[in-house]
């Protein structure tokens, strides 16, 4: 039995949990004859984009939340801390964004690419 992670949540406030759960147990996706290449591709750019969105909403949350915090503490603070509080902010949305290309790379492996492409030129050529 293998155990996975289950997200709850949306942005930067996400609960993780661990669940138990056997992969045998998922349902396979469903594909048409000679899509199952192309969706699988289509899956691997969703889920790094995904990624990407992802790591620009926690970058912009980090920054109302520094700027909010600078607002507070003096007069004009969020105006003086701008630079730190930016700095932070793309430190969070890169530490984020950067697994988007690992995502990128595991979509690599599955693509037999010679057929993928000769499907897709046929496809566009007619």
């Amino acid at each position: 039995m293998k155990v996975e992670k289950e997200v709850v949540g949306v942005g930067p406030r996400v609960t993780t949990f661990v669940v138990d759960r056997e992969k045998s147990k998922r349902r396979k996706r469903k594909y048409s004859s000679g899509v199952r290449p192309i969706a699988e591709i289509e899956r691997g750019v969703s889920r790094v984009l995904d990624r990407l969105a992802t790591a620009v909403e926690e970058g912009i949350y980090e920054w109302r939340k520094g700027s909010d915090r600078s607002a507070r503490r003096k007069r004009d603070g969020a105006l003086r801390d701008a630079p730190q509080n930016l700095a932070m902010a793309v430190s969070r949305t890169i530490r984020v964004a950067s697994r988007a290309p690992v995502d990128a790379a595991k979509v690599i492996p599955k693509l037999r690419l010679r057929k993928v492409s000769r499907r897709l030129v046929s496809t566009i050529l007619g």
